[in-house]
């Protein structure tokens, strides 16, 4: 059985767990973020329905 698989894996424990990773392009964009506390989907690329139970943020 493979490190990332299914049973007994790694990420065995967060089969039912859905996060939704939105890419911050820019600093301006992660400053809304940490003080305004909200951030936009662009609607060309927003899912129809987001049903993630957490919300992760990447900055390349």
């Amino acid at each position: 059985m493979g490190l990332w698989e299914a049973e007994g894996g790694l990420l065995s424990r967060y089969d039912e767990e859905r996060v939704l990773v939105a890419i911050v392009p820019s600093l301006r964009d992660w400053a809304l973020i940490q003080e305004e506390h909200w951030y936009r989907i662009p609607l060309a690329r927003a899912p129809q329905r987001i049903a993630a139970s957490y919300l992760a943020f990447y900055h390349p």
